[in-house]
């Protein structure tokens, strides 16, 4: 769980005025918004701090609970931390009351492959391109909300989630003193998971990550690592888990999930054997924001599913940061 305090400080200085429309003298200094985060507290799903050039996207809709909701006026507002400390700036935003603001990760521009449409939805796959280390911050979608500002307390606690769910797999050799069915974990030269969909959505509004139906029971190999050239025979060792992947939440449907083990085991440079097992999910869905860890054990006769856990994909810690307020705080009434 991330958390980022927005600061916002609005002031106000109406010079007098009469009902004159063309009096120019009013003027005022619109709302400051910074953000800041602990460095050392991690911040997504590969490293420990904000990067330079980091962007989170703001929304806002106006309106209550119960009646009609007008989104905007703001639609994916901008907001950078240029060096990387967890101080983020962008234009200035007014605060309409009642309004809700809506915060994502990564940020992208309207239009472009990984920005949002008109209606706040993003596209994206889990492919392997996506599963390299550096690459996979591009589908680690952080979503947040908050609508409890007011004129006496204007800060705004935007508390990040992950919204995609978290795969990891720790593969053991054989165990010692069965000899001929031994098989050695540095053999394994790819994964595949087969009958969960790999092509979905992100929904900046409401934070929800969804398959496309269309594409489910879909499968992916993983046969590299790391910058996504190193092979994967040379990245894997028994007991030690292997670099997560981040997949879509989703229901499987009737066919099985499967996991499948290629081993550097070749006839005439086809492969000799193949080595399959079935994944659970527990409740029987990948949930968002869940972290699902696997042990597999190898050997010649099949692959054993051991202890498999479900943990919460989050921050070890919480860090609460103070705040101050410069200046008066105005809100725009709702018509």
């Amino acid at each position: 769980m991330k958390k980022i305090f927005l600061l916002a400080a609005v002031s106000f200085l109406l010079a007098a005025c009469d009902n004159n429309d063309d009096n120019p003298e009013s003027s005022y200094q619109a709302a400051k918004i910074t953000a800041k985060i602990d460095n050392n507290t991690p911040t997504r799903a590969r490293e420990a701090s904000w990067d330079p050039g980091d962007v989170i996207g703001i929304h806002s809709i106006v309106g209550r609970d119960g009646e009609n909701k007008v989104i905007g006026p703001y639609f994916n507002e901008e907001y950078k931390t240029e060096k990387g400390d967890g101080t983020f700036t962008g234009d200035p935003l007014y605060f309409y009351k009642p309004m809700t603001l809506y915060a994502y990760h990564p940020f992208g521009k309207v239009g472009e492959a990984d920005g949002p449409d008109a209606d706040g939805i993003i596209k994206a796959n889990t492919r392997p391109d996506n599963q390299k280390v550096k690459e996979q911050r591009r589908i680690d979608f952080l979503w947040a909300s908050e609508n409890g500002f007011t004129a006496k307390d204007p800060n705004v606690n935007f508390t990040f989630k992950h919204r995609m769910s978290q795969l990891t797999f720790k593969f053991l050799n054989t165990a010692v003193g069965d000899a001929k069915q031994q098989v050695l974990v540095e053999n394994i030269t790819a994964y595949e998971i087969i009958g969960l969909g790999f092509e979905g959505t992100f929904n900046t509004y409401t934070g929800e990550c969804s398959i496309n139906e269309s594409a489910a029971n879909d499968s992916i190999k993983i046969d590299k690592f790391k910058d996504g050239t190193t092979p994967f025979y040379k990245h894997i060792k028994h007991d030690e888990f292997v670099d997560p992947i981040i997949m879509f939440p989703q229901k499987p449907g009737n066919d099985k999930v499967l996991l499948r083990l290629y081993l550097n085991e070749l006839n005439n440079e086809e492969q000799l054997q193949t080595y399959t097992c079935t994944l659970t999910f527990g409740d029987g869905e990948l949930k968002p924001g869940c972290h699902y860890k696997y042990t597999i054990r190898v050997s010649k006769v099949g692959l054993i599913v051991g202890e498999m856990s479900i943990e919460p994909w989050n921050v070890e810690r919480d860090v609460k940061l103070t705040s101050t307020i410069d200046g008066a705080f105005e809100e725009f009434e709702e018509d």
